[in-house]
């Protein structure tokens, strides 16, 4: 009898799995809620915005929604102006797939994720660049176009509607609703998705202007086979160039191995002076600087499925949550890291690597392209100004060591900075190859 008993009460325990919401009543309410948190966005009231939120939270029609992911902001936690980003980027379509007659009833859709803004405690040396809530319009207008330019540049190759990748994806996602237990369809092909939706990276939210002063400094090796250890010096206020290169060739060995002697041996170091275009330079000096706060493996915009025939929405009321979906990256014996740093009157503002010639990294892959475009247009020539006499640099530049040693590149490097401190004045031809 007890047996008996122990089953009927664990059984009347277990919770009816979630579903869809459905009556007219229930879908107004949560409309309405939907609603007052959408009000509290566009007025920028915080404390609205958080009791909206709880209101939400608490109605049935979005329970559901709020089981398949975790990847949602948090008032308690995030400022008004990165919940409306994440809502306008599709965040507030998600949780309307949650009304008993949503707008598209015959998809589910995947939330994008949440944008990180860029704080002056987090901004570092670039704090100086940083706009401020209530700084006039100006301030960041010269940089608009180019974060423009950078979002869709992070933006990933697939998730548009139609695309031949997200198709496949849907395929796999329904083979594997197909093969899971009866109970376990919906969550299987909803898990599935979150592992296969489409990601690139985000900007950070904040206004960050031009750099329109200071010298930027690029060292490290481009190439590969052969190649050219550089020290390269602009001027962020007229676009002066001072380029100090050492090239050679890997001289390879039997079996593959670098003869790294005989590599330095053929080593000279030349300068040349002259111009880039200013704004190619400063976008490319801008993207660079913000490469370390963009969040990768990031979903952009939401992502709406159309979900198999048959396939109801429902879900084990668990309290679990899913959402975790691991990016991918890649490398290449090829790639170098660049060492760059931003120097000002006031020293060292700002330090950094970026990964050369291209990244997994989409934002270190895009500041590559950036200083392709701008040093492609170098103009050899009489230089405005030359570089400070002490070139106060950051970070350390990067090579396989199956390439050089580091005493090789710390000598290099050395001779580098020498030679851009003691070249003329900027307006003759390039120096002459100077030997070790």
């Amino acid at each position: 009898m007890v047996p008996a008993l122990l089953a009927c009460v664990l059984l009347a325990a277990t919770p009816p799995p979630l579903g869809r919401c459905a009556g007219a009543a229930a879908d107004t309410e949560a409309r309405a809620r939907w609603h007052s948190v959408l009000d509290a966005l566009k007025a920028g009231d915080g404390a609205a915005l958080k009791q909206a939120w709880a209101a939400l939270e608490e109605h049935p029609c979005y329970r559901l929604p709020l089981a398949e992911t975790w990847r949602r902001p948090s008032p308690d936690d995030t400022d008004v102006d990165v919940f409306l980003d994440w809502w306008e980027r599709g965040g507030g379509d998600w949780l309307a797939s949650g009304w008993a007659n949503p707008p598209n009833p015959d998809f589910t859709v995947v939330p994008p994720d949440v944008a990180k803004p860029l704080t002056r405690e987090k901004a570092g040396g670039l704090a100086r660049l940083l706009c401020a809530a209530d700084a006039p319009k100006e301030c960041g207008r010269d940089s608009a176009g180019w974060e423009l330019r950078a979002r869709t540049a992070l933006e990933p190759a697939e998730g548009h509607p139609g695309d031949e990748a997200m198709k496949q994806a849907e395929e796999v996602c329904g083979a594997v609703a197909a093969k899971a237990k009866r109970d376990e369809k919906y969550r299987a092909w909803r898990r599935c998705l979150d592992e296969k939706r489409p990601r690139g990276a985000l900007l950070p939210l904040g206004r960050l202007d031009a750099p329109k002063d200071g010298w930027l400094v690029l060292r490290g090796r481009r190439g590969h086979y052969h190649f050219c250890d550089e020290a390269r010096a602009y001027d962020l206020a007229t676009g002066a160039a001072w380029v100090a290169q050492s090239c050679a060739g890997l001289v390879l060995q039997q079996g593959g191995s670098v003869d790294h002697d005989a590599t330095d041996a053929q080593r000279g170091v030349t300068v040349k002076v002259g111009r880039l275009p200013v704004d190619a330079l400063r976008e490319a000096a801008w993207m660079t600087m913000l490469v370390p706060h963009v969040t990768l493996n990031a979903q952009p915009r939401a992502w709406f499925v159309r979900r198999p025939p048959g396939l109801t929405p429902r879900w084990p009321d668990d309290l679990s949550t899913e959402g975790l979906g691991l990016g991918s990256f890649w490398v290449t014996s090829a790639q170098t890291h660049l060492a760059w740093s931003w120097q000002g009157n006031d020293g060292l503002r700002e330090s950094g690597t970026l990964t050369w010639p291209n990244s997994s990294n989409a934002a270190e892959d895009h500041a590559d392209d950036l200083w392709r475009i701008a040093e492609v247009s170098f103009a050899e020539g009489c230089a405005p100004v030359r570089p400070p006499a002490q070139l106060v640099v950051g970070g350390r530049p990067g090579v396989s060591g199956l390439d050089a040693r580091p005493d090789s590149l710390e000598g290099a490097e050395r001779r580098l900075l020498e030679a851009l401190a003691t070249h003329g004045d900027g307006c003759g031809k390039p120096s002459a190859v100077q030997k070790k």
